[in-house]
């Protein structure tokens, strides 16, 4: 592998580091400060800046300094996360790694503005970035001195220094690294079972499109040699510009020193820091080679230690048999003491599966790394060092079948681990579902053809077990990679690869394919060698192919005959050569050579035409600059694109998306009475929303959107009435961005009424303490002749200025309204003219200009302005919103209105449906560009639950000017264009005006037997049914079917003739007839009977009527056949009619036949859906015959199930699972359960668990308090740290002592939105609420571990409570407007209560009492309520004095319940915390609050409550007794964002307990306390 390094290269190959004399001044002599180092994780201090650093686009005015090797933004990263790199942080790591100085080392740091600082800074960056004249205002010096690693080891040290320097307007960043300065990089590791990652060096933004910049050898072992490296010409010392860098660049290098690589170094002075640390460095003739030490095997570069279990993981893509495969994950897993290696590629769907067990060579590449090697010999990791590409072509010759395989190893990961790329593709033999396959032992010969280059080809089979059937297939393997020239392993040898005991299998039921075999390799001896006495002649190699052997000629040349090979000629096939169009191709023997023509310069490859800056014709918006080659070149500016002679802007891409809230209603056409005036005689609220999102890459000002609005109907009746200003809402960091549309003022609210309810301003997620506003009714000015100024709105004025930020200036103190500078850095303005005067005349044309510009066939609109309106007839309406975004910002464009209902029902009377169509459309320019379309739809659809019909007997409903057909209905459509349309109702078909008529529906069926007997039972895509349908040859309705043949002129009753065929069978056409009806009564004639659909002839009714089963004779049931209208016996299924009897089919089931093996279960198949017979688990064969298959035991695979052991069985003569029979468990050792309850077997309980009698035949035990388990297992419950609090605040989850000192971030996710949090204080877990990305996150209680709980089914997941007895997950969901109960433990889910709520918030439980409760912001009267934990017994708390409820907490010390409540201002009601009696009585305010206070979360410990508030900074508390208040608790990161719920974390659980205690509903059921002293089971 070449690796791309920018390195110092001396022409002396001598290499001299930085000494420690030569870093920065630092320690108590410069001031420095110092991190303490009495914890392991958890140092971390900000460092105010005076002058802004600018990061990537941001200004920071202050940075952590934190242990573990980095400097972090916006918030202290003290604890290390063992992940590979990049982060979710904006950072800084010049070593990130697992630092510990309890023992040894200190860090230092200092802000600075000393002249000799700056003067050392400006010197280095101004030599090495000569275009830049920088002169630093301040610089961060910090240092690592002599740090140790985790665990408290000191036997090697790290030194390094980071050196951050700004003037406000740019910033750089430097890392030093002494000589013999990093001498660790990693650490022991927390986890046992998984290693650190390897020390990590680079930047990481990601708040910005995903910047990130990581140093070479980041997360390998060859970083301890970093000190040797430089990016500048100083070995140790590493320059970068950080800031401000455009959108499209990344960090920036010193530009006059290029990328060699290792194949320039021409020995080991510089070669030897590219060798692994257990790796020697050796000089050759052509330059130097690594080798791996004694005990160590690979290249020299990666090396392994031998023995040591190794891991591949990777991803699957490609197609084969016609199916794609995306990113399946690749995991294997190696025994390398004895050569086994376990592959498994997973979610592969059963239609591939079980084909792809055929698939032998995905297996076989993995066994070629890491064979077992005998003395001599060198598996595939040794000679590649796990950097290689391989490809595998596999020929099936007996079915023509064909497929490849083609693999990118990459290398070892910063865990050490393999990692590759896998594609696949071509076809594979078909492989019968269910069948397994025996793999041979095999045998391939690799040949070393050429440097870095082997092959290999074989031939080998494998069989379809419980068939005769043996596929063949061949193998054509290649391996090529990087080797080091003069390597001892460039001479020829071939190794022999034998593997055994092979194992395949698909697991359906997990979906995965898992191959597995052993393997060792050797090299050939002198008498195996087959290749050794043979002459291929020149330019060819021989290559072993089993006994034999093959002449194949060397790259670039090819056979002519068996062993004539000639030169191939590159340059004659432009295909075949990669040089340049200005440059000559030169052809060698087995290669050939570039040469750039007179007048260029280059390598041939690339060739530049000799010119200067002065002889170039460069574009406007292109600089010229001065390649490698001292050639001038024109690169166009950062934000335009092309060759530099033109360059066109580079427009944002801006996406949209439209949304109606809701997008069904059911409307009733008689609406009741209200006050004139009010909104409330208008109708519901139909909300359309339009999202836009720009994906960059620059800013965008001033992005216009055109609305098309449905306000009237063409004859000016009202459809949607506007109350209100459109509006576009955002959100920035410091609160939400609110700006109004464009629209001519005449449109808003036209017949001056008025709001009764409650309106919400902020966004779903983001309440502020005015967020409702109330209107009055004054029912003296209401009506349409009301005064013309809508006071409601007079706050809004009209116009396209930016907005202001909707949050109280109070709340961080230092925060103002919102700055933009964000955006003017490179916002690329769109300047439109402000035509939107509502005193114009009215504009005849609402829609935007539309151009094309032919040249490029793009749609570009002209700069537009909203349309102004007169009179009262608008018809369909347009208006303009503007937003300026930044990158990855969104927007949202919000239209509420109301249905018109009066209107609807005066003039669409009987129509039953209405579809309201408004549209978005992005005006695009040189700037903006919509993504895949600029034009979006929002839909809302009306039914109307009780038409009213006036039309007269046998007259259809008039549907705007068309009457429709009497059976149809009338569907209004508002849209671009307005339409009618009569349409047929289910069961009829035709055009709605003329025709309606009855459609013959397609039978049913469930299987076969259900149809006709020339029929299939099929699914039907359309109708998302089975039915059935006629096979090809005949026609019918799938009951009947009848040859397409003309059928034999008999009169005889229809008999199967023995010398004709069943297919072609004479079929008797049984005639049917239509019948005659008048007035709804239908006869038919003389022979014929009506059976409520048909005339039929009268003889099929001499068939055997029946009503039930037992009337029917053997094999026979009773069935309904529709064809006569009546229930007759009928063949079972599996059964066919043989002249009067039932006779078994041939081809019948399982279920009849009867014919499984005794060691097989009879099943349905998902794809026949018949029963088929498939082998028990552990078991091979078709079914009807089943043999043990050859096992892995399980002292390999460690796969028992619980209460399981895995001991050696004699009989099998292998180690198989075996349940504690000594104990009471039975099963087959992968599922064990207990034979018989606790009450008959003490015996199957945990030691720490009491037996119970069970009513419900479960085992009864449970464990003892202060254990958990499920009574067969019992574990005693963690303990943690106490005395302190997690808080949920947006993008963070944070830990805070009750002390306020050592507070930090457990978890840190720019993308989420952490609302509500709890604990599961009996497995240490927790869990939290991500209202931005609709899911539940968990983690363990310190924070790691994180993972995705549930993310389906939430449509705005907020407060949540943990039942740790119970083992149930309570979520309030006030966008669903409901409240969810989930398993923790299984995942079941149900919705408990979901009736008569309005916006549920908070949310607590009480174990014992099993009890929940919750707050409601109902917007008609807030409420505190409670339930049964089973939903049921639902009541009312408290309605009186409450105003905006917020989170709610138990107190299970005093048996109350606690709630935080905003208060509101317009009801006399302040801020406050009030708690009531767990049983509804005994309310009481424990602190009153002062008004503008926004209390939100709250938890309760054993002598006081504690709070947030989103207006004030910290944890806020007071005594629960008396009401006196306590001293704040202050925490990092209190001055980002809104603090939401909080919870205590106790040292245990509280001492409570229920019946659900043990799960005694068993397995996959969910237990739920009802409230009552005894649960439900669901």
């Amino acid at each position: 592998m070449e690796f791309k390094l920018i390195l110092l290269l001396t022409v002396l190959n001598q290499v001299v580091s930085l000494s420690v004399d030569e870093l920065y001044p630092f320690g108590k002599p410069t001031g420095d400060s110092f991190l303490e180092n009495q914890d392991e994780d958890g140092n971390s201090v900000e460092a105010i800046l005076t002058t802004p650093f600018i990061f990537y686009q941001r200004e920071f005015n202050s940075v952590y300094i934190n242990e573990n090797g980095l400097v972090s933004f916006l918030t202290e990263v003290p604890s290390y996360y063992n992940v590979e790199m990049p982060m979710d942080y904006p950072i800084i790591a010049p070593f990130y790694s697992d630092i510990d100085i309890r023992r040894t080392g200190q860090i230092s740091w200092r802000v600075s503005s000393s002249a000799e600082d700056l003067r050392i800074t400006n010197a280095l960056i101004n030599s090495k970035f000569s275009s830049v004249r920088f002169s630093a205002a301040e610089v961060l010096v910090v240092t690592w001195e002599k740090v140790g690693r985790f665990d408290r080891k000191d036997d090697k040290k790290n030194t390094f220094q980071l050196v951050l320097a700004t003037d406000g307007q740019t910033s750089f960043s430097l890392f030093l690294y002494p000589s013999q300065g990093i001498q660790w990089n990693r650490g022991t590791g927390k986890n046992r079972n998984s290693p650190d990652a390897r020390a990590q060096v680079g930047f990481m933004f990601l708040l910005q499109d995903g910047k990130y910049h990581l140093l070479p050898f980041s997360g390998r072992d060859q970083i301890t040699s970093i000190p040797t490296w430089t990016n500048c010409g100083t070995p140790g010392l590493w320059i970068f510009r950080v800031g401000r860098i455009d959108y499209l660049e990344n960090i920036e290098q010193p530009p006059q020193f290029s990328e060699p690589d290792t194949l320039s170094l021409r020995d080991c002075t510089v070669g030897n820091s590219f060798c692994h640390s257990e790796g020697t460095c050796s000089n050759t003739e052509a330059g130097f080679c690594c080798a791996c030490n004694t005990g160590w095997y690979g290249n020299g570069q990666n090396c392994l230690e031998d023995g040591q279990p190794q891991r591949v993981n990777g991803r699957v893509n490609g197609v084969v048999n016609g199916i794609t495969i995306t990113q399946q994950d690749l995991h294997c897993y190696v025994v390398t003491s004895d050569g086994r290696t376990y592959t498994a590629i997973s979610r592969v769907i059963p239609e591939l599966g079980w084909d792809l067990q055929g698939f032998v060579p995905l297996g076989t590449v993995i066994s070629w790394l890491f064979a077992t090697p005998e003395p001599g010999a060198k598996n595939g990791f040794s000679l590649t060092g796990g950097i290689l590409n391989y490809t595998a072509e596999v020929n099936y010759p007996d079915t023509g079948h064909k497929a490849s395989i083609h693999i990118h190893f990459k290398g070892m990961n910063v865990f050490d681990y393999l990692t590759a790329d896998v594609t696949i593709s071509g076809t594979l033999p078909k492989i019968p579902e269910g069948a397994k396959i025996s793999v041979e032992d095999q045998r391939t010969e690799f040949s070393k053809m050429e440097k870095g280059f082997v092959r290999a080809r074989s031939e080998h089979s494998y069989k379809i077990e419980g068939t005769s059937s043996v596929v063949p297939y061949t193998v054509d393997q290649t391996a090529s990679w990087d080797e080091c020239s003069g390597s001892m392993d460039e001479k020829r040898m071939t190794m022999k690869l034998m593997s055994a005991r092979n194992f395949i299998i698909y697991d359906e039921k997990e979906e995965i394919v898992r191959y597995a075999l052993t393997s060792h390799i050797a090299e050939l001896t002198p008498a195996q060698d087959p290749c050794l006495e043979v002459d291929c002649g020149p330019n060819s190699r021989c290559l072993v192919v089993g006994n034999s052997f093959s002449c194949e000629c060397n790259t670039g040349f090819w056979k002519v005959d068996e062993r004539v090979c000639e030169d191939v000629d590159e340059c004659m096939d432009e295909d075949k050569n990669n040089c340049d169009t200005n440059a000559h191709c030169i052809n060698n023997q087995g290669s050939f050579a570039c040469e750039c023509k007179d007048g260029f310069i280059g390598d041939g490859k690339l060739c530049y035409e000799e010119k200067s800056c002065e002889d170039l014709n460069c574009d406007e918006n292109s600089l010229c600059i001065l390649n490698s080659y001292s050639q001038g070149e024109c690169k166009c500016k950062p934000g335009y694109q092309g060759d530099g002679v033109n360059c066109t802007l580079i427009p944002s891409i801006v996406s949209l998306v439209g949304t109606a809230e809701p997008q069904t209603l059911g409307i009733n056409s008689k609406p009741e009475t209200a006050p004139g005036g009010t909104l409330s005689k208008i109708g519901p609220g139909v909300l359309h929303s339009y999202t836009l999102h720009n994906k960059g890459p620059f800013d965008v000002g001033n992005i216009a959107v055109n609305i098309s609005w449905p306000l009237q109907d063409e004859s000016g009746n009202w459809i949607l009435y506007l109350f209100e200003i459109p509006y576009i809402e955002y959100k920035t960091e410091n609160g939400i961005v609110k700006e109004n549309c464009e629209i001519d003022n005449t449109l808003i609210n036209h017949l001056n009424l008025k709001d009764r309810r409650r309106r919400r301003n902020a966004a779903p997620n983001d309440y502020e303490e005015d967020d409702y506003e109330e209107e009055e009714e004054d029912e003296e000015e209401a009506g349409e002749d009301a005064g013309e100024e809508n006071i409601f709105y007079s706050e809004y004025k009209l116009g396209t200025g930016l907005g202001s930020v909707f949050t109280d200036q109070n709340e961080f103190g230092e925060f103002e309204d919102y700055d933009y500078s964000h955006l003017t850095n490179k916002l690329l303005n769109q300047e439109y003219s402000d035509n939107n005067d509502s005193t114009k005349e009215n504009k005849q044309t609402t829609e935007p200009t539309i151009s094309v510009d032919h040249e490029s066939g793009r749609i570009v609109e002209s700069p537009v302005s909203a349309p102004s309106y007169t009179g009262s007839k608008f018809g369909k309406v347009n208006f303009i919103c503007r937003i300026s975004l930044a990158v990855q910002e969104t927007g949202k464009i919000f239209v509420n209105s109301f249905l018109h209902l009066k209107s609807i029902n005066e003039n669409y009377g009987g129509v039953s449906k209405f579809s309201l169509h408004s549209s978005a459309a992005i005006i695009e320019t040189e700037r903006v560009k919509a993504d895949k379309g600029r034009k979006r739809m929002a839909v809302t659809n009306l039914e109307v639950l009780d038409p009213v019909y006036t039309q007269g007997p046998g007259q259809g409903i008039l549907c705007g000017s068309t009457e429709c057909n009497k059976y149809a209905s009338c569907s209004m459509v508002f849209a671009e264009q307005y339409q009618a349309l009569c349409q047929c109702p289910a069961g009829f078909s035709g055009d709605g005006v003329n025709t309606c008529e009855p459609t013959q529906l397609k039978p049913s069926c469930q299987t076969d037997e259900d149809c006709g007997g020339n029929a299939d039972c099929v699914y039907e895509t359309q109708g998302l049914m089975y039915t059935c349908l006629c096979k090809p040859g005949y026609s019918g309705d799938g009951y009947i079917c009848a040859s397409d043949i003309p059928a034999f002129n008999t009169d005889e009753p229809t008999r199967r003739r023995p010398d004709v065929p069943v297919s072609l069978e004479p079929v008797v056409h049984h005639a049917t007839l239509e019948p005659e009806c008048i007035y709804g009564v239908c006869t038919c004639t003389a022979g014929y009977i009506f059976n409520g659909e048909h005339c039929i002839e009268e003889k099929l009714r001499q068939k055997t009527t029946c009503t039930a089963d037992i009337d029917c004779m053997e094999n026979q049931q009773c069935r309904f056949n529709r064809l006569e209208g009546r229930r007759v016996c009928a063949c079972k299924p599996g059964y066919r009619e043989d002249r009067e009897l039932c006779l078994i089919n041939p081809d019948a089931g399982c279920d009849i036949l009867n014919n499984c093996h005794t060691q097989a279960k009879c099943e349905r198949s998902r794809e026949s859906r018949k029963f088929i017979c498939r082998c028990e688990s552990g078991y091979t064969g078709n079914g009807t015959y089943c043999e043990k298959e050859q096992m892995i035991g399980c002292n390999l695979l460690n796969n028992c199930g619980k209460y399981a052991s895995c001991i050696f069985n004699e009989e099998d003569r292998g180690f198989r699972c075996t349940c504690d029979e000594a104990r009471g468990f039975l099963g087959d050792g992968f599922s064990c359960s207990p034979a018989a309850p606790c009450t008959h077997n003490p015996a199957v309980c945990d030691p720490n668990s009491d037996c119970f009698p069970s009513r419900d035949s479960t085992h009864g035990c449970r464990c003892k308090q202060n254990f958990f388990g499920d009574g067969l297992s019992c574990e005693p419950v963690p303990r943690f740290e106490g005395n302190q609090l997690i808080l949920a605040q947006g993008i963070s989850i944070i830990k805070v002592p009750f002390s306020g000192r050592g507070s930090k971030p457990i978890n840190i996710q720019s993308k989420q939105l952490a609302a509500g949090v709890d604990i599961d204080c009996s497995r240490g877990k927790l869990y939290w609420s991500d209202t931005t990305n609709k899911l539940i996150s968990m983690s363990s209680i310190d924070g790691s571990g994180v993972e995705v709980f549930l993310a389906d089914g939430f449509s705005f997941p907020e407060g949540l409570a943990v039942d740790w007895v119970s083992r149930n997950l309570y979520i309030t969901d006030p966008g669903a407007e409901t409240i969810h109960v989930i398993s923790l433990d299984n995942k079941i889910r149900y919705k408990i209560v979901e009736d008569r709520m309005d916006s549920p918030r908070g949310i607590a439980v009480h174990p014992s009492l099993g009890k929940i409760y919750w707050t409601d912001w109902d917007r008609y009267g807030s409420r505190i309520e409670m339930a049964n934990m089973d939903g049921s017994g639902r009541q009312v708390l408290v309605d009186t004095g409450v105003g905006e409820p917020n989170s709610i907490a138990v107190d299970y010390f005093n048996y109350e319940v606690c709630w935080t409540d905003a208060g509101r201002s317009d009801r006399n009601i302040k801020p406050k915390i009030d708690c009531i009696g767990a049983n509804g009585n005994g309310r009481r305010t424990v602190a009153e609050l002062v008004p503008g206070d926004y209390p939100y979360g709250i938890s309760i410990t054993q002598d006081r409550i504690l709070w947030t508030d989103w207006r004030k900074k910290f944890v806020h508390s007071v005594d629960k007794s008396t009401g006196v208040r306590q001293r704040s608790i202050p925490y990092i990161l209190a001055v980002m964002g809104k603090p939401y719920d909080i919870v205590d974390v106790q040292e245990e659980c509280p001492n409570l307990s229920n019946t659900c205690q043990g799960q005694p509903c068993g397995l996959n059921r969910m237990c739920l306390p009802n409230g009552e002293g005894s649960h439900t089971c669901r």
